[in-house]
Formats: structure tokens, sequence, C-alpha cells
């Protein structure tokens, strides 16, 4: 698609808003428009960015001087923040530079929950309530730290078997979550370590890289969506462990539904 970079949807309020003027305070999505001066919101296209180069290079938070300026960009026309959108983004071509979008192959490494936690390993750091399997979506992991109508302190994990990088390129991580009565997204971190010993507490084993800034559910739905393409090439070579960490408190709880964790390569890159 073509078009010119017009504002972001700001994901900092409460409810999300648009926002067509400097400064901004999202990096993770675009607004996109046929004329550079549009700010009717209805006439524009809302662009997920994805962590990784294409985000640094095109985001309005960081780089205010692209507000107004013509873009190409390649990825899937699907619906986002319940209105029309782009996710998946991978390529995009900007004052004479950008990135050559390649192909995604498929999975190799996939784990969707149909029946149990499957190939993940709950780690129960804090608390009564534990990481379980539930029905929905065909089958997903499930933390709350709500029960019998009280919230509890929570931290739990739900970690991969540990993944053979070694000949891998260009690795991207894709979940597919749903998220109700949401408290704060650094309650349900997303994270990577190449030197976690499969053994311990995860909280107390290996560095975790926190992986954020990718498209996630609003949160006060039992609706699922997908994050699209998260760049994790940082640990393309190596042997890593996928974690999910989720905390709660005695006033606060979210409830956290994951129903596929999948690797893929990007090729031609």
């Amino acid at each position: 698609l073509e078009g010119y970079l017009v504002g972001v949807m700001e994901t900092s309020t409460d409810p999300f808003a648009p926002s067509f003027s400097s400064p901004f305070s999202t990096n993770s999505n675009v607004l996109l428009a046929d004329s550079p001066s549009e700010t009717n919101i209805s006439n524009c296209l809302i662009v997920q960015l994805p962590y990784g180069d294409i985000r640094t290079a095109v985001n309005l938070k960081d780089k205010a001087v692209n507000l107004g300026k013509q873009i190409k960009l390649r990825g899937n026309l699907l619906a986002y923040f319940s209105s029309p959108g782009m996710k998946d983004t991978d390529g995009y071509w900007l004052d004479g530079n950008g990135i050559n979008p390649g192909t995604q192959t498929d999975p190799f490494f996939e784990e969707n929950f149909t029946s149990t936690l499957g190939s993940f390993t709950a780690h129960n750091v804090l608390g009564s309530q534990i990481w379980r399997w539930g029905t929905f979506d065909n089958g997903c992991a499930v933390i709350s730290g709500l029960e019998g109508g009280s919230n509890y302190a929570n931290e739990d994990w739900l970690v991969s078997p540990e993944v053979d990088l070694t000949s891998r390129v260009n690795v991207n991580l894709t979940i597919r979550e749903a998220i109700n009565f949401i408290t704060s997204y650094d309650d349900m971190k997303v994270l990577v370590s190449s030197n976690f010993d499969g053994v311990s507490l995860p909280s107390e084993s290996g560095d975790w890289t926190e992986f954020s800034g990718f498209s996630r559910p609003t949160g006060n739905s039992w609706n699922f969506s997908e994050s699209g393409y998260i760049d994790i090439s940082q640990y393309d070579g190596q042997k890593i462990h996928i974690g999910l960490r989720y905390t709660s408190s005695t006033t606060k709880s979210a409830t956290w539904e994951v129903s596929k964790v999948k690797l893929t390569e990007l090729t031609d890159k």
C-alpha cells in the first residue's frame, strides 16, 4: 500500500485514541491516509509496526520528521483496533530506503495447546493460582490471579522447551492470545532467554529479554488476536527458551489466555 503518514493510534490513553500531531507517545503503529493533511480516523488505515528495523525507521514517536511523508508498506490487510488495518508488516520504502520483504517459511516450532500445556512447562514462583489448560480457541493455556471472587498475588511462568536456532536465520516469534480484565501489559510479559538452564525457576536462572510493542488484545474481552511477527533474530544461531510471565496482586488480576506460540524464518530478506 502507498499513502501518507498522518498520525498514530495512541495506546497510552484510555480508551485508545487517534493523534494527528506530534509529540506522539506510541511507536507500535502509524495511521496511513491518501492525503498528508488527513485528520479523520475514518479515512485512515491503522498499520502495525513490528518490533525491529521497520518500527525503528518508520514510527512517529521517535521519527516525528516522518509525519506527512509518503511511504510504501507491505503486510496483510486485517482488522486492527477493530478497524480497517494492516498487520504482519514486513516491508517499507521511505525516503529512498527500505526493507525488501521476504517470505515466511512454515513454522519450525509450534505449540497450539490443543489438549494440554503441551511441550511447555509451568513454573510457580508465587501464589496458588497456576497455568492450566483451557478449551477456548480450540485449546489454550490460561492463567488468572482471581479465584472465588478474590484477587491473589502471583508470579507464574510458562516456558517452552529448548529450541535450537543453530541453523536458523531471521527468526520471528508469533503468539495468539486473549486478555480480559487487563491490569497492565507489564503483568503479561513475553520473554526469551539463551542461557536458562531448563530446570530451575526462570525467575532465578537465565537472562531474559522482554519483547514488547507488538500487537496485543485491547484487554477487555475474550477475543483472541495474533501478535504479528516479533523479530527475535538477535538469537539466530543460539539455543533459546520462550517464557510467558504472568503476575497479579491482591488488588488486581487479569486473565491471560495463550492459544498459539510459533517460530518461523523470514527468507530472502
